[in-house]
Parts: structure tokens; sequence; C-alpha cells
């Protein structure tokens, strides 16, 4: 044995995890598999040597997926997984893939081509409404001003350099004259922040290949700094119509096992992974095919759970006041409030399903829920940190499958 085959065998697997519309149950599934092996999931591709997608894969998500398995090095292995039976064979398969050292020296290097990453795909439509709006407006606007390559001596030029300099200015809108940036992330001009100064802006795409991510969801971000100026929301790898039977449809335990996986989501995001990893365990159990059949064996547990996550200081000090809901009519009763308000109203709801006091799960709330959040997810994230966005997402954890019709939402 050599040098490589002995540190593939005795590297562990570091699986990086997404679901697509219609995967839930085989996203629980996969993270079960891994949960049981002790293998630790990757936050970011960086991170990962194995790709788990889990869920049906079409043509809209796949690019995305490819560009996600670019970024992860070598050695890697990647696998799709159809249905929560498979998991395990698949799962075994795709580690036999990475721990094979003749497959990792001849696999084929199947990352877009150069130039057809998904950065651009994502942003295109945004870039093309900067080039016409602002930066076009912004530099005929600078009468004989030599900016961004233009150049507006004399009429003569400008006739005939008009579509080339169009070009030009359209090169530099999407990669900044030949300068890439990290992650093929494009700049998007300058404009004025709130104290109005003139800063540089980016489009920062969230998802939606992405860890504890809701399906199927692409927050497109207009940074400026690490304040989120514009936002738009929109769904892609969704049927035209909503899943017949959405997973966390059923009885009360479906409801506890709901509840438990969005505080497990959440947990994960604001970086607590010992307490997502005992609220998914609590998950599993309470599933049918679990291994508590009986409430009165996991409900003091939970219960006892649930308090020392209640009792965190520093879960209290990191989502108070993070993505408060308007306190209108029209917020879902179950969204309303902040971060905060909503973990703990999970965690109540997880504990009264285990004790028969709660109504099974209703889809159409659910779908108004997802609905709802569609549509107020623009206006939520504009002037919010960057980096509360993902808390903010998760804290209201639509649930995509019962409104898979595709949707754009703009802030």
């Amino acid at each position: 044995m050599g040098l490589t085959e002995w540190l593939l065998r005795h590297t562990p697997p570091h699986p990086l995890v997404t679901a697509t519309p219609g995967g839930t149950a085989a996203r629980l599934a996969a993270e079960r598999v891994l949960r049981e092996r002790g293998w630790r999931e990757a936050a970011s591709p960086a991170e990962a040597n194995l790709l788990v997608v889990a869920g049906p894969l079409d043509d809209d998500l796949r690019p995305y997926v490819e560009a996600v398995w670019a970024q992860i090095p070598r050695p890697r292995a990647r696998t799709q997984i159809d249905s929560a039976t498979a998991a395990p064979s698949a799962v075994d398969a795709a580690v036999a893939t990475l721990r094979d050292a003749d497959l990792q020296r001849h696999q084929d290097d199947d990352a877009p081509p150069e130039g057809h990453d998904i950065g651009h795909e994502q942003q295109g439509h945004q870039r093309h409404e900067s080039h016409d709006a602002s930066a076009h407006g912004s530099h005929h606007g600078n009468e004989g001003g030599n900016d961004s390559g233009h150049q507006h001596d004399d009429d003569s030029q400008n006739k005939g350099e008009d579509h080339v300099g169009g070009h030009q200015h359209h090169d530099m809108g999407h990669d900044m004259g030949g300068m890439d940036m990290p992650g093929n992330v494009a700049m998007a001009d300058r404009g004025e922040d709130r104290d109005g100064l003139t800063l540089d802006r980016v489009h920062l795409p969230l998802g939606p290949v992405l860890p504890d991510w809701p399906a199927g969801l692409i927050v497109h971000s207009t940074l400026q700094g690490d304040i989120i100026q514009d936002a738009t929301v929109e769904t892609v790898g969704c049927g035209g119509a909503p899943y017949p039977h959405p997973f966390w449809t059923g009885d009360a335990h479906r409801v506890a096992a709901w509840r438990l996986d969005s505080c497990a989501r959440l947990l994960s995001v604001a970086g607590w992974a010992d307490a997502a990893a005992t609220a998914r365990r609590f998950r599993d159990e309470v599933l049918p095919g679990g291994r508590s059949t009986r409430p009165e064996n996991i409900a003091p547990l939970l219960s006892a759970w649930a308090r020392r996550v209640r009792r965190s200081r520093v879960l209290r000090w990191s989502l108070t006041g993070v993505g408060v809901t308007p306190d209108v009519p029209s917020t879902p009763p179950g969204l309303r409030g902040d971060t905060l308000t909503r973990l703990y109203r999970w965690l109540g709801d997880a504990e009264r399903a285990l004790t028969g006091t709660v109504t099974p799960s209703d889809e159409d709330d659910r779908a108004r829920e997802a609905r709802w959040t569609l549509d107020a997810l623009p206006d939520l994230l504009t002037g919010t940190e960057f980096a509360l966005a993902r808390l903010l997402v998760a804290s209201l954890d639509p649930d995509l499958d019962t409104v898979t019709t595709p949707k754009v939402a703009h802030g």
C-alpha cells in the first residue's frame, strides 16, 4: 500500500449536505446516516471532501450543484440521494470512490468551463440592470470623463466607439477589467450608502446549494460593506405545483420532528453544533421508524434539552432583535417576533406535540407562511448586516415544498 492509498483510507469523510425541493426525506436520511457514523458535516465546499445532494436534481439546479462541486478540493466524491431508503448505500458508494486512489487520480475534471461560473448565471440580469441603470447613466453624465475605460474625447470617436465602449464597459461590469474577485463575485459599481458616502457595492448570492438552507431558495443580495443594500428572492428547482404530500404533513410526532428540524438548522447556523446535533437526534427518534415510538420515552429528555437551550445567554445575546417581523395582522402568528422568539416557539411546539397538546401540521398554514416569507424576505434583509442574513432565513425556515411554483420577489 502506497502513501496515497494509506492517507485516503484514513481520511475521514467530511460531507457537505444540501437538499433540493422535494428532498426532505432524503436529506433527513442522509443526515442520520452521517450522524450515526460520527462524521462531522462541512459548512462550506472548502471544508468538504464529500458532496451529498438530497432530492431530485433538475436542469435548473444542476448548474448550481456543479459550481459547488468545482469548489471542493481533491480528493473528493459526490452522490445524489433520491429517496430515504437509498441513503446508506449511496453514501457507502461515495465513500468508496473517495478512498479509491485510482479513481481519484483519473477522475475527470467535470468543473464548469472557465467563464461559465455560477456567479455569472446567478447575477447576469442584475449586472445588466446595473449596466443600464447606474453605470451608463453615471458615466455618460460625466462629460469628458475617463472612467472605467470609456473615452469621450469627441463625437466622431463616440459614434465609432459607442458600441465598442459599451462592450468594454459590459466586460468591466462582469469581471472588473480582468480583475477576478474571490469566488467569482463581481463588483456592482458604486452607490451611496445610508450615510451618503459613495462606496463600492458587490452582488453576492446566497443559495441554493448551502447547508441548513431552505431547498431551492436563492437570495441575490447587493452588499455595501457588510450591509445588504438590496435583496431579491428567487426559487429554483421547483415544479409548477406543490408536491402532493410535503414531508412534514402528518400527526403530532411529525409536528415535533418538523420543529426540531427547524431548531437544528437555526442552532447550526448560530454556531451551536452540539445543540443542533441533539435536536437532530431527537428529530430522528420521534419520526416514524425512529427508536422512540412512545412519547413518554423522549419527552423528559427533550424538555431538559430545551431548558438548556433557553438558558443560554450567548444564544439570547446572538438572536435577540434579529429578523424582527412586522407586527401587523398579515404576519403569520408563527413567524411573529424576532429570531429568538421563533426559536423558543419551536421548542415549545416540539414539547407540546409530544404531549398531544398541539394539533397536527396544517399544510395550508405552512404554505401561507412560506409564501409570506418569500414576499417579506427582501424587505427584512434590506439594511441587515450580511452576517445576520443566514440567521434570519433560518429562523423563518420556509417549507418550499408547499409552494413550488417558481417565484421571484424583489425588494
